[in-house]
């Protein structure tokens, strides 16, 4: 079983993300990653909440309910949402091969992805003023390093470009850093 799988307390689990965690079990994907990326697909996207408030699992959900959950998931990216739609339509796809869903319809199958929309509402939330920001890092318990990085994911500097800059590149007085990647 996956190492991810196997890290969730399920004794904390609601029922529906059981049957998450079983659909991921049952299904062998051979890479953790996969199991990682199709959880936090569901779970960063509020599956489970709309699961909770609806009273019934995702694979009883109508092709509207789907489309619905798509749309107004936090995420802002189309490409993310057809990801969850496609974790969706395969979640779904499992149920249904196990009897789970009387209808014996996978809510998700004839979904075009034209239906898919930004959720404007999330996407503004997902920007914060940058006075804000500013306020947040002089109150946070960090050191000069953390928030460094937290400044340079500010300004969309890459992750793996982060490990190219020096001491030196940094201006601690101005807040500033000069990128010059190691590449030669």
């Amino acid at each position: 079983m996956s190492e991810f799988l196997e890290s969730l307390d399920i004794s904390k689990l609601n029922e529906y993300q059981m049957n998450k965690r079983n659909w991921l079990v049952e299904s062998h994907y051979p890479a953790d990653r996969t199991n990682i990326t199709y959880w936090r697909a569901l779970e960063d996207n509020r599956i489970n909440f709309l699961e909770k408030a609806k009273g019934k699992d995702l694979c009883d959900f109508s092709t509207p309910e789907i489309v619905e959950a798509i749309n107004y998931a936090p995420t802002i990216k189309m490409s993310s949402k057809k990801v969850l739609k496609t974790v969706m339509t395969k979640y779904n796809q499992w149920a249904l091969d196990r009897g789970y869903n009387p209808t014996g319809i996978n809510s998700c199958q004839g979904i075009d992805n034209k239906d898919l929309k930004v959720n404007m509402t999330a996407f503004e939330m997902s920007y914060v003023d940058l006075d804000y920001f500013y306020d947040v890092l002089k109150v946070i318990q960090a050191s000069d390093v953390d928030k460094m990085i937290l400044v340079m994911a500010r300004y969309g500097i890459k992750t793996k470009d982060m490990a190219y800059i020096r001491w030196e590149d940094v201006d601690r007085e101005a807040k500033t850093a000069s990128l010059f990647y190691g590449y030669n």
